[in-house]
């Protein structure tokens, strides 16, 4: 996994020379990454669906780029950031489904071709849209500002927790 070839590299890294074949191809990985490559979908699909497989090539190479970050960032304490998991988890899992549904509307495709199946394709439009949107915030909640908040929220819960409830004298609030 991620964590585990960042642990090569930094072992590599003590012994530079020796080690140059691995850290020539990290470096070369990051580069592309900067640079915009993508992993590719080697599937082969319906010119209608091209545009959600681009979309998909696209979060795969942010979900790769996030978890490393996470994992630069935070190091052995990854398992305690719940809240940053759980959104890597949810890119993960929009991930799934569209995948999922890309699979699906091709295969209908494939059976009963374009003209019949304008309607899982009006569906599977929508739902694309839908869940890029729901891995775009996820995303975006990984940075910056998230990280206040995520404190606040755990401050919260843990007040909460402590007095086993929240009780106000205002119904109202």
């Amino acid at each position: 996994g991620p964590a585990e070839s960042l642990k090569e590299v930094g072992t590599a890294l003590r012994k530079p020379l020796r080690n140059l074949g691995l850290l020539s191809g990290y470096a070369t990985s990051r580069i592309r990454s900067r640079l915009g490559a993508t992993a590719t979908l080697d599937a082969v699909l319906h010119d209608r669906l091209k545009k959600h497989k681009e979309y998909f090539e696209k979060h795969v190479a942010e979900l790769k780029a996030e978890t490393g970050r996470a994992i630069m960032k935070h190091r052995s304490a990854i398992v305690e950031r719940q809240l940053v998991l759980e959104r890597l988890a949810n890119m993960a899992i929009e991930m799934l489904a569209t995948a999922c549904v890309i699979s699906r509307t091709q295969s209908l495709i494939d059976k009963n071709g374009l003209q019949a199946t304008e309607r899982e394709l009006a569906l599977c439009d929508l739902f694309c849209v839908e869940s890029g949107r729901r891995f775009r915030a996820n995303r975006e909640m990984l940075g910056g500002l998230a990280e206040s908040i995520d404190d606040m929220r755990l401050s919260v819960a843990g007040t909460v927790r402590k007095e086993k409830g929240y009780f106000v004298e205002d119904a109202i609030l």
